[in-house]
């Protein structure tokens, strides 16, 4: 199957290599630039860290070589694996999305003496440490990174766009769901996704994909890399 992935580098490489392995062909266009914001961190009566994101745990571990022995709480296995690759030693996966979190560390942690800091992007679909606030935790949020949306397609996927040669799109975030949709819509190639089959992570980012005619939306049942990799088995090469 011909497949264009969008995730942000290096994860888009990786991922590439992935579905290469499987015998798909990849066309790789990093629909965000991650780029590190010099926010200060304050470490200051920690208790817990809490990441939603590989990108989180990359800006924060790369930042501060402390902190390994605190409890680590993640949105799902893929940035429970990235914590532990960074070192950190007591991780727990939620094996979910944020909201599914949220609940987690609700029903986990104690009001009374965690302090949570949440290490996240600029822009949050979610705001975890608010959610987390509103039922009594102590808990702050600090902006590692921002996620800029690409200005323009690479050249080799507006040709492939273009003849159609494309059948599927991943999409692992809102925020890329929208900067395809930007480029497809301002480069008047939004009706080359009526035969496209645009595959999300979430509802979320399968609303975002919505600005444009599919051929058809797949949602993961659940949100994770390998739920959304096995909407790919469901589909029929053309």
């Amino acid at each position: 199957m011909r497949i264009l992935v969008t995730r942000p580098q290096p994860d888009s490489a990786a991922l590439a290599a992935s579905l290469e392995a499987k015998g798909h062909e990849v066309l790789v266009a990093p629909l965000l630039e991650i780029r590190p914001l010099d926010t200060p961190i304050d470490l200051s009566g920690v208790t817990d860290l809490v990441f939603t994101s590989v990108n989180g745990v990359r800006m924060f571990a790369e930042r501060c070589a402390t902190a390994r022995d605190l409890p680590v709480h993640t949105v799902g296995d893929a940035t429970a694996d990235m914590a532990q690759a960074y070192g950190f030693k007591r991780v727990f996966s939620a094996n979910g999305d944020a909201a599914t979190l949220n609940a987690q560390l609700q029903r986990t942690l104690r009001p009374e003496t965690a302090r949570i800091l949440h290490a996240c992007g600029k822009h949050r679909a979610f705001d975890l440490a608010a959610a987390l606030r509103e039922k009594g935790f102590a808990a702050t949020s600090v902006a590692l990174y921002e996620a800029h949306m690409a200005h323009a397609f690479p050249p080799y996927v507006r040709t492939a766009l273009e003849s159609r040669q494309l059948e599927a799109v991943l999409f692992f975030s809102p925020r890329t769901a929208l900067s395809f949709v930007c480029l497809a819509e301002r480069d008047g190639l939004a009706e080359t996704c009526t035969g496209l089959v645009a595959l999300c992570l979430s509802d979320a980012i399968a609303q975002a994909a919505r600005a444009l005619a599919w051929a058809e939306i797949l949602t993961a049942p659940h949100p994770s890399r390998d739920s959304l990799l096995d909407l790919l088995n469901t589909l029929e090469p053309r």
